[in-house]
């Protein structure tokens, strides 16, 4: 089995080595995103305001699945948004046809830890990389026309 040269770099990080298998005495795999399991928690409500309109609105938390250590790895994809709120209503334009909108509103959270990269910079005489942040928030609007058939 070929081992890449770039696994055996990630292996020399210590902060990793505790989450890299062995085989024959060579790395042969990384951590990925490094994301853990998380516990959620939603709740949700829907009033029916008359025969033609229903409201909703909803709240959803959720533990961060990327550790400090993570950070590095998750400069493309990172999911560290723990709270949001959510809004919509249907509206019956006739009997035969619906109207249908949401709104999600995804609270900003952040995630820090030291850079990957401070074990790369310094091997070569360049510094250190200094400490890495993700962060994100999120809005999405969505609007749906159906017809009953």
């Amino acid at each position: 089995m070929e081992i890449p040269a770039r696994t055996e770099a990630l292996a020399s990080v210590p902060e990793l080595q505790e989450d890299l298998p062995r085989l024959a005495g060579r790395w042969v795999t990384c951590r990925g995103f490094g994301w853990s399991n998380v516990d959620v928690i939603k709740l949700g409500f829907e009033y029916k305001y008359n025969k033609d309109l229903v409201l909703r609105a909803g709240y959803n938390h959720t533990d961060n699945p990327i550790s400090s250590r993570d950070v590095t790895f998750n400069m493309l994809a990172p999911g560290v948004v723990k709270d949001h709120v959510t809004l919509g209503f249907t509206y019956n334009v006739t009997k035969d046809s619906e109207l249908t909108m949401a709104y999600m509103h995804a609270f900003k959270n952040s995630v820090s830890g030291v850079s990957l990269f401070n074990q790369w910079t310094t091997g070569f005489g360049m510094g250190t990389a200094g400490t890495d942040k993700i962060e994100m928030s999120q809005n999405s609007l969505g609007i749906a026309y159906g017809l009953k058939f």
